[in-house]
């Protein structure tokens, strides 16, 4: 029997390499090794970007892993640190929520949450709604009108500084660097609960207004 030959392609048509049955195993040892430097890579890049940014306070007193979580809460996966996320995600939460509960209380009044489709808005006037993970605010009341395809928005009016759940994350970063121009981002402790005062129908989006209990 003829020795099976294996043509590999670009993503353009070109031939870029002819292969029997037999080197199969070394080209994938090949890939894979090619793969994890290239990881690696990524993940060195990721590392330095958390360096140059984080508040130097703070870069100097959390752990690696802790600045692994910071970086990811405040990139886009952040979604990572809901509780209702199909993944088991508990170890960094668990070191997500530890941080929140090491930086300040906010003395903020009212904050904001752009909703996505995985947040809460089946909701009625009087219920109370409890955030098992952290939720992530902001005070930014029109930060995302034009730019951002939010589903609806919570307004929340917090307990006073002495008794929120409410803390300024954003003392994280260097106040030199900002991911949004003047945002500052406000996180509740796991299993902060809002009673729903008002919800109102602003242009089809629901804008539910709550109160910090």
């Amino acid at each position: 029997m003829e020795n099976l030959i294996i043509n590999f392609v670009d993503k353009n048509g070109n031939s870029k390499k002819l292969l029997t049955v037999e080197d199969m195993p070394k080209y994938i040892d090949e890939l894979l090794s090619k793969s994890s430097q290239d990881f690696q890579s990524q993940k060195k890049t990721y590392m330095s970007d958390i360096y140059e940014f984080m508040n130097p306070e703070y870069k100097q007193i959390l752990s690696s892993k802790e600045k692994t979580v910071v970086h990811q809460m405040f990139s886009t996966s952040s979604q990572l640190f809901r509780s209702d996320y199909k993944i088991d995600n508990q170890e960094e939460r668990n070191i997500w929520n530890s941080i929140v509960l090491s930086m300040p209380k906010s003395n903020r009044k009212i904050v904001y949450r752009y909703l996505n489709e995985y947040d809460r808005m089946d909701v009625h006037v009087g219920d109370i709604l409890t955030i098992e993970h952290s939720l992530t605010t902001t005070i930014m009341g029109r930060k995302f009108t034009s730019s951002y395809n939010y589903v609806g928005k919570y307004i929340i009016r917090c307990k006073s500084q002495r008794q929120t759940k409410a803390h300024d994350v954003s003392m994280l970063w260097d106040s030199n660097y900002s991911i949004l121009k003047g945002e500052k981002q406000i996180n509740f402790e796991e299993g902060a609960s809002f009673q729903i005062d008002k919800i109102k129908n602003v242009h089809g989006k629901p804008y539910i207004y709550m109160h910090e209990i």
